[in-house]
């Protein structure tokens, strides 16, 4: 059996997946829940909401994280939640309320030097 369990501040590459004002969705193919709130943007980025992507405005250059393209980035928190069904007590006939978040996920930066697009650093 093969796990995937990163550790905090490892670099990892991926896919980006979507992009809104929140941040970006990252997939690495066989993992999908990689987020990088928008906190962990560089330093003069922004959402742009006409392209559907994030800009980094660097030295009077745009540089667009498109979508589908290579993504380095830093785990910051790897977060897993106990997704187990509650025990049902007797006599208790209401439904089971559905978990909505994944049992696994990673908080992730591209804010520091290295980061962000492949692309970018070739």
């Amino acid at each position: 059996m093969i796990v995937f369990r990163p550790f905090r501040d490892e670099v990892l590459v991926g896919r980006v997946r979507s992009a809104g004002a929140e941040g970006i969705d990252v997939s690495m193919g066989f993992f999908e829940d990689i987020r990088i709130p928008a906190s962990e943007m560089p330093l003069g980025s922004e959402y742009s909401r006409e392209e559907g992507v994030w800009v980094w405005r660097y030295e009077e250059n745009e540089l667009f994280m498109d979508l589908n393209e290579p993504i380095r980035f830093r785990v910051q928190e790897i977060n897993f939640l106990d997704v187990s069904p509650p025990r049902p007590k007797v006599g208790d006939i209401d439904s089971v309320p559905v978990a909505h978040e994944p049992p696994f996920s990673l908080v992730c930066t591209i804010a520091d030097e290295g980061l962000g697009l492949i692309s970018w650093w070739d």
